[in-house]
């Protein structure tokens, strides 16, 4: 699919930061052991961030979250979204399926299919599709994760919290060369430069990675989950008075294998063993061009993002030797956004606002063919007439005589939004230290769904036909939905000191509405059936007028159903209430944070039984309720030694849900984990030798469970937990180590679904050990 594509080879930059304990213990973000060369951006450079927050330190603020630097995620050798699981609290991704599968978990919310809960930001400017979650992180000035409702700022499916991710921007001439290779022959290759042509600062880097993968897939005798990515990155900054710009320009491509799922029978998972490929491969272009103006008293700042994504999913959909059935999905999106913000610049009043616009347009086009084979069309289709009773006694039989039935299915999915919002913030109220927060967004949105689902069926019924006939089935047509949506947020705060805070905090979250296409499957299968069942009864000679009557109830069905209540939703949305505090101690050598929280989702999109017959359907259909804690703690033991740990426990159940079948009310919610910990330790020791200046130890633990796969809590997953750590060398710019993953070769399993009867499981990864070098001059 991507020979079309030139991956260029580029540099790219690392700047690493050579700094004092005190001077790297910054308040409240993890501890970051230094690199060994100064992180210098010109003070007349001002790096780009968040144009909605004018405090880049989130403990300040009242909102629980976890910053996590660029030293941190180096030495956590942590490449990715989803290795930051358990190590932010009650914030977890599963490792399954391929990278498509970016199903985000907080607090108890979470959506494994369409709408995701928490948003992701790359340098201020949101990723529209959720299939761009899982890309490959290089050189990152820091990831934030905020928990808890943001959707007064930041809008639709932000109802969790979101992700920010900054890359690193920097100014003087450095280039950075980066090898990795480990177990499974995992091989990861960076190359990066920046620099500066007067007063615009820019850079290019590039990055490889493969993976041999680590499960075989018994039928084909190969690994079912290689795979290899690979992409660059430019950068652009430029600043003159009161002007400033900066430009950022992904590439990312991924071309890999996936799903290695295992059946589960009988109490024990098997192995992999598919006949039909699976696979994954996905291009990514995104832009974002961050633009700011300050007068004297107000900054105007604006963030622009236009991204491109083009994937194929390709899938053995019964995941067994059988040849049953298998699909392919292929997405091809543009996506453009806009946000202008307004605010004061310099003031020192004790009153802060902020007024701000967003706008948004997503054009998706969806094919998604599914193949029915051999086994699947007599499993499938043929026994939904064959097992008629009062035809099998008669001695009448379908047959279906396509070697492979294909149902093509093509989706145009556009979807536009836009929102105005504001933010007052009153300092000092009443006395020093009491701050309040207000703030509403009016948000719109408007989805369309133009579908059209085809398949040519070519059977015969014995004995009552002899020749054989053609069918075409079509569901071909169009939907819309329009959503309106008024986001409040209060927040009060009270700062004991520059350090020590209390706040508490309500607000509204809500995630948006739309369409499942995933619904055309059932549909299709079901008029497949009505419309062979009735092109039966037309052949009946209308002089067998008694026979027709007999056959009429059997033959004549219908299928009574309103297409738009099947395929689409409405909004879910949500209240949080929160209490919490950021504290230090002994000049910042001893930081704690911790929150308490309770949510309260209605309208939950839920996947239902429709009484249509027609099989599931998505419908807000649910009620969940969802409280916890979350802690953190950060500790400078003594010179050199640094601690770090966290834990969360989310307590989130279904108040209300019926799913067609059973009322499973007061059940726990699925996927979800109840508790999630880790901790670290971080050793700097200095050598200061003629061949070596520091030795660098780590070694982190992260545990999440107990996991509820399904929503009558049948099946699950027992807490277990990940022991991790390396050891490197440095003398100025060049580092060598050594590090491993699951060291003790825990057995786990990272996620459980069913499908035809058959449950299936995903196992974690085994025990991986490398080494790396790192070279910055």
């Amino acid at each position: 699919m991507y020979k079309r594509y030139f991956f260029v080879a580029a540099l790219m930059l690392a700047a690493v930061s050579e700094l004092s304990a005190e001077e790297n213990f910054v308040q409240n973000d993890y501890v970051a052991l230094s690199d060994g060369v100064d992180d210098v951006t010109l003070d007349e450079y001002v790096i780009v961030k968040d144009i909605k927050r004018d405090n880049d330190n989130i403990f300040s603020q009242p909102v629980s979250g976890t910053s996590v630097k660029s030293a941190e995620l180096e030495n956590r050798k942590t490449n990715s979204l989803k290795e930051l699981s358990a190590v932010v609290p009650n914030f977890h991704i599963p490792d399954y399926g391929s990278k498509t599968t970016s199903s985000v978990y907080v607090r108890g919310l979470g959506s494994r299919i369409d709408q995701p809960v928490v948003g992701l930001y790359l340098n201020g400017v949101p990723c529209m599709n959720k299939s761009m979650f899982d890309f490959d992180f290089y050189e990152l000035r820091s990831v934030e994760v905020l928990r808890g409702p943001q959707s007064t700022l930041y809008g639709r499916n932000t109802m969790a919290g979101i992700v920010s991710v900054m890359t690193k921007d920097a100014f003087n001439p450095l280039t950075n060369a980066y090898v990795s290779y480990g177990s499974y022959n995992d091989m990861k290759l960076r190359l990066s430069h920046y620099n500066h042509i007067g007063k615009v600062g820019f850079s290019v880097g590039g990055y490889f990675n493969q993976n041999d993968g680590f499960f075989k897939n018994e039928y084909t005798g190969k690994k079912a989950d290689e795979g290899k990515s690979y992409g660059g990155r430019i950068g652009l900054n430029w600043k003159s008075g009161d002007f400033y710009l900066n430009y950022t320009g992904n590439l990312d491509i991924v071309d890999q294998g996936g799903y290695p799922y295992v059946m589960y029978s009988e109490g024990k998972p098997g192995s992999v063993n598919y006949n039909d490929p699976c696979g994954y491969d996905r291009v990514i272009v995104s832009n974002g061009l961050f633009l700011k103006y300050n007068t004297d008293k107000v900054q105007f700042s604006s963030a622009t993002g236009y991204q491109f994504l083009d994937d194929e999913m390709v899938l053995d959909q019964d995941f067994s030797p059988r040849s049953i059935f298998a699909m392919t999905q292929a997405q091809h999106e543009n996506s453009l956004t806009e946000e202008f913000v307004i605010k004061p610049y310099n003031s020192q009043s004790d009153y802060k606002w902020l007024f701000g616009a967003f706008g948004f347009y997503k054009g998706l086009e969806v094919e998604a063919p599914v193949t029915f084979k051999k086994d699947g069309i007599s499993s499938l289709i043929e026994s939904g007439v064959n097992n008629v009773e009062y035809l099998s006694n008669m001695g009448m039989a379908l047959d279906i005589l396509n070697d492979n039935l294909l149902i093509d299915s093509e989706f145009e999915y556009p979807t536009f939004g836009a929102a105005l919002f504001h933010q007052s913030e009153i300092n000092n109220l009443f006395t020093d230290g009491l701050t309040l927060t207000l703030g509403v967004r009016l948000d719109y949105e408007k989805a369309s769904l133009d579908y059209n689902c085809r398949a040519d069926v070519n059977y015969i019924f014995t004995p009552m036909l002899t020749d054989a006939r053609d069918i075409e089935t079509e569901v071909k047509g169009s939907e819309d939905k329009s959503f309106w949506q008024v986001l409040p947020k209060v927040a009060l705060k009270y700062d004991f000191n520059e350090k020590n805070n209390v706040y508490l905090s309500v607000a509204k979250g809500y995630k948006a509405g739309g369409f499942n296409t995933q619904m055309f499957a059932d549909i299709m299968q079901s008029q497949m059936r009505v419309d062979i069942k009735k092109d039966l009864y037309d052949q009946i000679p209308d002089r067998l007028t008694q026979v027709k009557e007999m056959l009429a109830p059997i033959l004549l069905e219908k299928v009574d159903y309103d297409m738009k209540e099947v395929i689409s939703y409405d909004p879910e949305y949500s209240w949080n209430y929160e209490i919490g505090s950021h504290l230090s101690f002994i000049d910042n050598k001893l930081q704690a944070d911790l929150a308490l929280f309770y949510i309260d989702c209605k309208e939950q999109q839920l996947t239902v039984f429709a009484e249509s017959g027609l099989g599931r359907k998505m419908a807000n259909a649910g009620r969940t309720e969802s409280y916890g804690v979350e802690s953190a703690v950060r500790a400078n033991l003594c010179k050199g030694l640094w601690l770090d740990a966290a834990y969360g426990y989310t307590h989130a159940s279904f108040k209300e849900y019926f799913n067609g079948k059973v009322d499973l009310s007061g059940k726990y919610v699925p996927f979800a984990p109840q508790n999630t910990f880790s901790a670290g330790l971080e050793y700097e020791l200095n050598i200061n030798r003629k061949l070596l200046d520091r030795i660098l130890f780590n070694v982190n633990y992260a545990g999440v469970g107990k996991i509820y796969w399904t929503e009558d809590n049948s099946k699950s997953q027992d807490f277990y937990g990940l022991l991790s750590g390396g050891v490197s060398f440095q003398k100025k710019g060049v580092k060598l180590g050594v590090w491993a993953k699951n060291l003790t070769d825990e057995d786990y399993y990272t996620f459980y679904f069913e499908s035809l009867g058959n449950g299936f499981m995903q196992k974690g990864k085994p025990l991986q050990i490398g080494a790396d070098l790192k070279w910055t001059f």
